[in-house]
């Protein structure tokens, strides 16, 4: 009981933290195109093959993430609704992490660990932002457990999961790939026993979750394994009109208005508010999509 009470106490805090004046955020250009194209996926007015650009490359990521940012505004078309779903995002990060280190490590270390996760300072950023890396800690920790109940369990079944998730982490920030050779090295040194149904199921799984983005490459000549190999370009703060296929060319209509004496106070780029008047939210409408 004790342990369930801290635990409430900490997802309080960490709910707090994250929802407290949720409506005031970053949101620039990169946070324009995410919720526009989420918003026009949810209107059922575009279904992009691929997903943000990859760093300052040609490539880009499968377009998994907007589809699963689609989901709050399929319930609401104002931007903070992205920005509640990041944050709920996190809530059940901190949850999946409370439970799989419960499990390995015992209830001490799972309530640390979760404790430190609600407070983090880049954590708790991260998930006031609407950003594809804004949904990677949830996901990441189911893995972790997963890879656990693998080597240490024994549970083959595990695998399934972990191309599962592995297909969807890939899709929300390249640098996930890291995972997948954590999982092989785990593999080869501890030998753990693998059904070849499970790993075919798990494979299945892969492939029908980037089946969109592989549909693209073969049909443009794999333009994007290409780009990921080609020098990289220079771009603008944010992003240009090339940044992602499944973007806008004529942005969103999204009228700015600062005042003079903000202006020359502000030492950095100034954050959205929903109520300040620096950015009209609820006229974020889509103009055209590739």
């Amino acid at each position: 009981m004790r342990d369930k009470l801290a635990l409430a106490a900490i997802l309080a805090l960490a709910a707090i933290v994250r929802f407290y004046r949720v409506d005031l955020t970053w949101f620039f250009l990169d946070q324009v195109r995410d919720v526009s194209v989420a918003a026009n996926i949810a209107a059922g007015a575009s279904f992009p093959l691929l997903g943000p650009r990859i760093g300052w490359t040609e490539a880009y990521l499968g377009p998994l993430y907007f589809y699963v940012l689609a989901i709050p505004f399929s319930i609401s078309r104002d931007p903070v609704a992205g920005i509640v779903f990041v944050a709920a995002f996190h809530l059940a990060a901190l949850l999946a992490l409370y439970r799989f280190a419960r499990e390995f490590f015992g209830p001490g270390v799972a309530l640390y660990a979760s404790a430190f996760f609600a407070v983090f300072p880049l954590t708790a950023f991260s998930s006031r932002l609407v950003w594809h890396a804004g949904l990677l800690p949830p996901l990441v920790v189911l893995y972790m457990h997963a890879l656990y109940r693998l080597i240490i369990r024994g549970q083959s079944t595990a695998v399934v999961a972990l191309f599962a998730l592995l297909a969807v982490l890939t899709q929300l920030h390249l640098a996930s790939i890291a995972l997948g050779g954590v999982a092989l090295v785990a593999v080869v040194v501890f030998r753990p026993t693998l059904r070849i149904v499970h790993v075919l199921v798990g494979m299945a799984l892969f492939l029908v979750l980037y089946l969109p983005y592989v549909a693209y490459e073969i049909a443009h000549g794999f333009e994007n394994v290409r780009g990921c190999s080609a020098s990289p370009r220079p771009s603008r703060a944010g992003m240009d009109s090339e940044a992602s296929p499944a973007c806008p060319r004529t942005c969103c209509s999204c009228s700015c208005r600062r005042s003079a004496d903000s202006s020359s106070r502000a030492s950095g780029p100034a954050p959205f508010s929903a109520d300040s008047g620096s950015c009209t939210r609820r006229k974020l409408s889509c103009l055209s999509l590739d």
